[in-house]
């Protein structure tokens, strides 16, 4: 396996790990097993389309559709069924049935006690996805692929003292989030430390046909997209793929606004405000890149 689809993978374990509760094997308190598997295609329109799953020890296994066009990113997870194979229905939207047949095998041992096992291989069956509206269509029969198995659990990293000087870091900050019907909308502009470029981030969260949706859209642009004074004004105007400005209002012993015509049109989810009433918004001038400005609901 080449290493940055090693890279890649150990990612995405390590953001699974991070929503999951921890899992033990039995009365010896043993690591889990943990095991990843995918595969990827290319779906008309330019559009990537990631196809995993992810198990931990004997619990059900999650999968999950990735769906990627430049700037713009959709997830959707579900809970797949328990036994062989992965098979697993994402609502109206599409299926995933297929077994894994390994052609090749390597593994590795990053640290005592600790095995990382690469296979490459054909998931036999078939899979079919259609976004909303029909934004992308996606079909494979017997794509080829890779697993990752790491039986003595999420292991092999050794210490983290070499990422710990950059733990001090701060960030210049403003954060927005609603809450409606079920549907969480954030939206974030921030500057680090040393760093001249804006990063503007937005997602909506919600729940549909029993998945898990996340949409997502990333840019940066210079700074001069991004302006603040002290703690109580901010405005914002991000580049494609969103449109439009908002403006952060903070006043003393009055209700902070956040106003503005900012919006952008995520995968299957078009035009999406960004302001508005129901949004509650904060502006950190300094703050730990590890913290949030803008504390959740």
């Amino acid at each position: 396996m080449k290493a940055r689809g090693l890279l890649v993978v150990l990612v995405c374990a390590a953001a699974v790990l991070s929503a999951m509760p921890a899992a033990v094997s039995g009365a010896t308190g043993k690591a889990a097993e943990l095991k990843l598997g995918g595969f990827e295609l290319k779906a008309p329109g330019g559009y990537e389309v990631e196809v995993s799953s992810v198990q931990e020890g004997g619990q059900r296994p999650i999968a999950a559709v990735s769906v990627k066009a430049e700037l713009l990113r959709t997830s959707y997870d579900v809970r797949a069924e328990a036994g062989p194979g992965i098979h697993a229905t994402f609502g109206s939207l599409g299926q995933l049935d297929v077994s894994f047949k390994r052609l090749k095998r390597v593994v590795e041992r990053p640290e005592a006690g600790c095995r990382w096992v690469f296979e490459e291989g054909i998931f036999h069956g078939s899979f079919h996805f259609a976004g909303e509206g029909g934004y992308v269509s996606s079909e494979a029969v017997d794509p080829k692929g890779s697993m990752l198995r790491l039986p003595n659990g999420f292991c092999g990293f050794l210490d983290d003292r070499r990422a710990r000087p950059f733990l001090g870091l701060e960030q210049r900050v403003v954060q927005a989030q609603a809450e409606e019907e079920g549907r969480v909308v954030s939206f974030e502009a921030s500057q680090e430390e040393f760093v001249r470029l804006v990063s503007f981030n937005a997602s909506l969260r919600e729940r549909v046909d029993g998945m898990s949706i996340e949409r997502s859209a990333r840019t940066r642009a210079r700074k001069s997209t991004f302006t603040s004074t002290g703690t109580t004004r901010a405005t914002v105007h991000p580049p494609k793929p969103f449109g439009g400005s908002a403006q952060l209002r903070d006043p003393a012993h009055q209700p902070a606004s956040w106003t503005g015509t900012l919006s952008v049109s995520f995968l299957g989810a078009p035009e999406v405000a960004l302001t508005g009433e129901a949004f509650k918004a904060r502006l950190c001038p300094r703050i730990s890149i590890l913290s949030r400005c803008l504390k959740s609901r």
